[in-house]
C-alpha cells in the first residue's frame, strides 16, 4: 500500500538530512558516479582514512538490500514482515545504514526511501540529488572559479563581453533549468536574462554586459540557482543568505547555488 502524501513528506524529509552531506558522495550512492570518479573529487578535501570510510558508507545499497531495508521500514503496524529470501545474512552493513540504530525510525524511513525512490521513477517534485556543479566566469578583467582564489573584483562596462558557464561534474538525469537574483547591498531583484540551458545540465549566459544584465552602476552579487523549474526559488529574500556552490533543499525539490561578484563601471 502506497500513499502518494506520505511518500512526499519522507521524499521531503530525507531530502532535509541529506543536505549538509557532500553532493559527490549522494552521487556516488546513487550510482552516478564511479568509486574512481567519487575518489577523484573528494580527494582534495578528505584524509584516505576518510576516504575509505565513505566509500563504506556511501557504497549503493545490493537489490535485496534495498527491498528488505524498505518492506521494514514501509511495514503498516499490525503487518508481518516477510525478509527477502535472497539477503545475505551475513553481510555487514555500516552503522549508519542500520534502521535501528538510528534515533528516529522516521528519519531512517525517510532517508531509506529517498534513496530507492528513484527505482520507482521520481514524482515531479523529488527529482533526486543534482549532480555537483562549478563555475566559471570569462570576460572583464578576470577568469573567476567557483573553487579558485578570486584576486580583487572583476569590472565590468556596459559594452564588456561576458560569459558565465556553469556545468555539472556529470551529466544532470532530468531537465534542469536556471534563475539569475542580482543583489546591491540590501536590495535584490529576480533578472529576466536569458540563460541557456542545455540538455546535459550546463548553464550559460553570454553577451554584453549592458545588453544581458541591465544593471546599474555599482558593486553587484549575482546569484545563479540551478534545478527543476519547480524547485527553483522565486523571490530574492529566499536566495540572499543562501551558501554559495552549494545544494540546498527547497518545498520543490533540491537546487544548487552558484554567485559570482562584478563591479558595473559608470559610462
Amino acid at each position: 500500500m502506497h500513499d502518494p502524501a506520505i511518500e512526499d513528506a519522507l521524499a521531503s524529509h530525507g531530502r532535509k538530512l541529506l543536505a549538509d552531506r557532500a553532493p559527490a558522495w549522494e552521487a556516488f550512492a546513487a550510482g552516478e558516479l564511479s568509486e574512481a570518479e567519487v575518489i577523484a573529487a573528494r580527494r582534495e578535501h578528505e584524509s584516505e582514512a576518510e576516504l575509505h570510510e565513505h566509500l563504506e558508507m556511501f557504497r549503493p545499497f545490493s537489490a535485496d538490500e534495498r527491498d528488505n531495508l524498505v518492506a521494514k521500514l514501509l511495514t503498516l503496524p499490525g503487518e508481518k514482515h516477510v525478509p527477502a529470501p535472497s539477503l545475505p545474512t551475513a553481510k555487514v552493513i555500516p552503522l549508519w545504514r542500520r534502521p535501528m540504530a538510528w534515533a528516529s525510525v522516521a528519519a531512517a524511513a525517510a532517508v531509506a526511501f529517498l534513496l530507492v525512490q528513484p527505482i520507482r521513477g521520481p514524482s515531479p517534485q523529488s527529482q533526486g540529488s543534482l549532480p555537483t556543479f562549478e563555475l566559471e566566469v570569462n570576460g572583464g578583467l578576470a577568469t573567476q572559479r567557483s573553487e579558485g582564489k578570486v584576486t580583487g573584483v572583476p569590472k565590468y562596462a556596459a559594452d564588456t563581453e561576458i560569459e558565465v558557464v556553469i556545468r555539472p561534474q556529470v551529466r544532470a538525469k532530468h531537465p534542469l533549468a536556471a534563475k539569475l537574483f542580482a543583489f546591491n547591498g540590501e536590495q535584490g531583484q529576480l533578472l529576466s536574462t536569458p540563460i541557456e540551458v542545455a540538455d546535459s545540465g550546463s548553464v550559460r549566459l553570454k553577451g554584453q554586459v549592458g545588453e544581458v544584465l541591465k544593471l546599474a552602476p555599482g558593486t553587484w552579487r549575482l546569484v545563479f540557482v540551478v534545478g527543476a523549474t519547480e524547485a527553483l526559488p522565486t523571490s530574492p529574500g529566499a536566495v540572499k543568505a543562501l551558501e554559495s556552490h552549494t545544494l540546498h533543499a527547497g518545498p520543490g525539490g533540491d537546487f544548487w547555488v552558484e554567485s559570482m561578484t562584478l563591479d558595473m563601471t559608470s559610462p
